[in-house]
C-alpha cells in the first residue's frame, strides 16, 4: 500500500528532469495510476508466491468468439496473466477503486467469466511487448479470472457490498478481493505516512489472493514449448 500511496503522490507532480523547469509546470489532474499499480501487484504476487513462473502485464489476448460467429475474434486485454507450470493459469482485472462512470462490479465478473469459458484449454499466441517476438501458450482447463480493488475507500459500504456479492455469484470462475476499505490512497488530506495507516488494509484478503493464486489446479498442461517468458 505504501507504493500505491507514494505512486498517487507522484501522478500529482510534473515527471520533467530539469529542476528549474519542472517547478514552473503545474499540472490541473494527475496522470493515471493504473500501469504502475499493475507492476506493483505484479511484484508483489511474484515475490510473495513462488508458484508463479512469469506474469505478462496488460496482453493482448485474441479468442475466437463463440457460435454463431467462429470466423470472427475478440481481443481483449488482461491487466496481469499469470503463467504457472508453462500455462495460462490465472488472469486479473486490477482496479484502484471503483470510479465514476465505470461498469458494475457485476457486468465486469461477467464479461470476464464469458471470456474464461472461451479460452479454457484454447491455445493462444502471445506477442512480447519488448521485442515483439511471439510465443504459443495453452490456456488452463481451470482458468479463472479475479478482480482485485485496490481501494473501496471512494464508494459506501451499501454499494460495495451489492458489488461483491454480485461477482461472487460467479465464483469459483470469478472471485473479487478488497484490499483496503479505509482511506483512499490518492487522499488529499494527510500525509503520505499517515494516508498508509488510515487506509484499513485487509490482511485477509492479501492471504486469500496468495491461496487462490497457489492452489494446486489439474489443467495445467504447460505451454507447446515448455515453460517460456
Amino acid at each position: 500500500m505504501q507504493e500505491i500511496v507514494s505512486a498517487y503522490r507522484r501522478s500529482r507532480r510534473s515527471e520533467a528532469k530539469e529542476p528549474r523547469i519542472r517547478g514552473r509546470m503545474k499540472r490541473g489532474r494527475s496522470r493515471s495510476i493504473s500501469a504502475e499499480a499493475e507492476d506493483i501487484l505484479s511484484a508483489y504476487l511474484l515475490a510473495s508466491c513462488p508458484c508463479i513462473d512469469m506474469i505478462r502485464i496488460d496482453q493482448p489476448t485474441s479468442l475466437k468468439k463463440a457460435p454463431p460467429d467462429y470466423d470472427k475474434t475478440r481481443t481483449f486485454y488482461p491487466d496481469l496473466m499469470l503463467i504457472r507450470g508453462g500455462s495460462i493459469d490465472h488472469l486479473i482485472d486490477v482496479k484502484t477503486d471503483i470510479g465514476w462512470g465505470r461498469e458494475t462490479l457485476p457486468n465486469s465478473a461477467e464479461r470476464h467469466r464469458k471470456d474464461v469459458m472461451r479460452a479454457r484449454g484454447s491455445t493462444v499466441q502471445l506477442r512480447d511487448g519488448e521485442d515483439k517476438s511471439s510465443h504459443p501458450y495453452r490456456f488452463s482447463e481451470e482458468l479463472t479470472y479475479d478482480i482485485i480493488l485496490i481501494s473501496a475507500g471512494n464508494v459506501n459500504g451499501e454499494t460495495l457490498n451489492a458489488g461483491i456479492e454480485g461477482v461472487r455469484r460467479l465464483n469459483p470462475i470469478v472471485d473479487i478481493f478488497v484490499l483496503s476499505r479505509g482511506e483512499h490512497p490518492n487522499s488529499y488530506r494527510y500525509s503520505e505516512r499517515e494516508t498508509v495507516s488510515k487506509a484499513e488494509i485487509d490482511h485477509g484478503e492479501f492471504v486469500r489472493l496468495r491461496e487462490r493464486v497457489c492452489k494446486p489446479k489439474r489443467g495445467i498442461v504447460g505451454s507447446l514449448f515448455g515453460r517460456r517468458g
